[in-house]
């Protein structure tokens, strides 16, 4: 009888790959519970809140309007649609020319609105066409708050025979609103000091900073209202108020403690 001898070769590969998978079973283990960990760790850091304070500031700015934006309308109203296009363009040049010698510039002129449409009246309860009406309207912007009122009577004497609201403003805005914002950042940090004040501590640096809602309360007339007559002009000439501007500015502001 033969001896049948071990295959030493084959079993030397076999504990070889058996080894081997238990390193990598190891590797693998080891692997996931050093991820496991690192999560563990991060939802740990999580956990911790910051003791931090969150108060929200306000900031106000007046100002005195200096520049003023004023709609003027010129009417004209014919027969013939030709013809009352042609009254209306000549009276707005006219317009546009008493605006010009008042030292308003051309590029501060600008047609807003331009329609044409034709007009009817009821009569015996019959409708009765009175002609084509044109109207142009002109929007000018005054750099010179002073000259509203002699703009507003020159118009009129030129050829504009609507006027709509005027609207108070001023140009330069961005100045205006960041002081505003300065003012809410030292409010907020007042309202931190108060409250911290209370337990014993103090408002640092910011940690974070939010920017709020912003606006600006424009003076204007009426949106309604509207002078339709010489007369009615002239005398809203004399009664014209700039007022005031009031910017506001707020933020939120977190604080550490």
């Amino acid at each position: 009888m033969k001896k049948i001898l071990p295959n030493f070769s084959s079993l030397k590969q076999s504990l070889g790959l058996g080894f081997i998978l238990i390193v990598a079973v190891l590797l693998i283990t080891l692997s996931f519970n050093i991820s496991n960990y690192k999560i563990n760790a991060e939802e740990v850091k999580k956990d911790k809140k910051e003791n931090t304070l969150t108060v929200e500031g306000k900031g106000i700015i007046n100002a005195e309007p200096d520049i003023a934006y004023l709609d003027l309308t010129i009417k004209t109203t014919d027969f013939d649609v030709k013809k009352s296009q042609s009254d209306n363009s000549e009276k707005t040049k006219k317009v546009i020319d008493e605006l010009t010698k008042l030292k308003i510039e051309k590029k501060n002129i600008q047609t807003t609105n331009f329609n044409i449409y034709e007009d009817y009246d009821w009569s015996n309860e019959e409708r009765v066409f009175k002609g084509y009406v044109v109207e142009n309207t002109i929007t000018v912007k005054i750099t010179n708050i002073d000259k509203v009122a002699q703009v507003l009577e020159k118009s009129i004497a030129s050829g504009a025979n609507l006027a709509g609201r005027i609207v108070f403003d001023v140009e330069d805005k961005e100045n205006l609103y960041n002081q505003a914002l300065k003012n809410a950042m030292s409010s907020a940090e007042k309202k931190a000091t108060s409250i911290m004040s209370t337990f014993g501590a103090k408002p640092s640096k910011p940690y974070k900073i939010q920017e709020g809602y912003s606006s600006i309360d424009n003076f204007k007339t009426k949106p309604d209202e509207l002078y339709k007559s010489k007369e009615a002009l002239s005398d809203a000439s004399g009664e014209i108020q700039t007022g005031s501007l009031t910017i506001r500015a707020t933020v939120t502001v977190e604080y550490k403690y």
